[in-house]
């Protein structure tokens, strides 16, 4: 009896709970992403390799999805001054000029995506997105998947069920243009209550003078040097990053095609320390918006003085070329060990902010960003 009793309370529980939140989340509980309901998403596979049905939240005569590749200059400039304009959300959180983001979205070899919801019947843009191609390894299991990079909503149709709309239209046309894509990757600020992240990212803003007062060593071992990688020093450069993020549980990437156009074209600053011309370190930054940012750092090298020696000496090194007042570092990578360093020399943070990855029809359990790899 008392046996009966528990089980009708648990029950009782249980779908108590599961109608809370499908009550209060309907879009995110109709999602395929590992959530706090029990016995959802329990294993580490693709939950849905089918195509997606079409649903509460698709609107294909609404939305409409091009291939960039396909589009020309006109239609291109449209969305980019369209995402220069109603920005919610870029990789790199701030507002890009067309010509980096015409950059950041080519040097594919697969397509890249960009769609928009139209107002009717003026035909006018109330949001758009733009999802690019990344490899996305989950502890070694490696699938084909696209990003999230831009969003963009018109303040004049503030509604979060257009973003809704959008999203989940833009997701089913992409799966249905490319039959290999089953999986998205997107990073909401602040997460979602109910939904499990993949990884939970942390960026660290320093101001710059803060750095200005830390002490540079010389280092005292000439075999060792901080070389800027570029062109022609790319293969060796990408051998070791292959090698390399065998170390990491998460891994998103774009193919090293893509790695090399944003290397040629100045937007990824890379440094790698050597030691008799074998890489035992590098550091990946970007400068976008009077901001460096330090995207992932990879440390081989035991000695960790010559290690934030080198991280320091490749900034003031860009300081010299480049305008910047703030530096913004995460913590994936061997990130968090240079946050660490910093703090030890008393260098004022000015603000952190979170962001949750979420796997879209992908069934994971969280990687702790020091174990994440993330790049795209």
């Amino acid at each position: 009896m008392i046996y009966i009793v528990v089980l009708s309370i648990i029950t009782f529980s249980y779908f108590s709970y599961y109608a809370y939140i499908k009550l209060s989340y309907p879009f995110w509980s109709l999602q395929p992403v590992p959530s706090s309901i029990p016995f959802c998403c329990s294993t580490k596979e693709i939950i849905d390799e089918k195509t997606l049905q079409v649903e509460k939240y698709i609107k294909l005569l609404d939305v409409y999805t091009y291939d960039i590749s396909n589009c020309d200059n006109q239609k291109l400039n449209y969305f980019f001054n369209f995402f220069q304009r109603h920005s919610l959300f870029s990789l790199f959180d701030y507002i890009p000029e067309g010509n980096e983001m015409k950059t950041s979205l080519t040097g594919y070899s697969f397509p890249v995506y960009m769609s928009t919801f139209l107002a009717m019947p003026l035909l006018e843009s109330m949001s758009a997105i733009a999802s690019v191609p990344v490899f996305v390894s989950v502890f070694d299991r490696t699938t084909l998947s696209h990003a999230v990079k831009y969003l963009a909503l018109d303040k004049g149709y503030k509604k979060e069920e257009n973003l809704k709309y959008l999203l989940q239209t833009h997701m089913f046309n992409v799966r249905e243009k490319c039959k290999n894509i089953y999986t998205f990757l997107y990073r909401k600020r602040n997460g979602v209550n109910i939904v499990t992240p993949l990884c939970v990212v942390t960026d660290t803003h320093y101001t710059n003078n803060a750095l200005n007062g830390i002490i540079h060593f010389k280092n005292e071992d000439p075999a060792i040097k901080l070389i800027s990688i570029t062109e022609e020093s790319f293969i060796l450069f990408s051998s070791f990053l292959k090698d390399s993020l065998d170390n990491y549980s998460l891994v998103v990437h774009a193919e090293k095609k893509h790695l090399l156009h944003m290397i040629s074209n100045d937007i990824y600053k890379v440094f790698v320390i050597t030691e008799n011309n074998v890489i035992h370190g590098c550091f990946i930054f970007s400068v976008l918006d009077e901001k460096l940012y330090l995207h992932a750092s990879i440390k081989i090298i035991d000695n960790e003085k010559i290690f934030f020696n080198c991280f320091i000496t490749a900034i003031r090194r860009l300081n010299r070329k480049y305008t910047f007042s703030k530096i913004i570092i995460n913590n994936t990578t061997s990130n968090d060990f240079l946050n660490i360093a910093l703090r030890i020399v008393y260098v004022p943070l000015i603000k952190k902010e979170t962001f949750h990855y979420i796997l879209h029809n992908y069934s994971y359990k969280y990687i702790s960003p020091e174990n994440a790899f993330i790049l795209y």
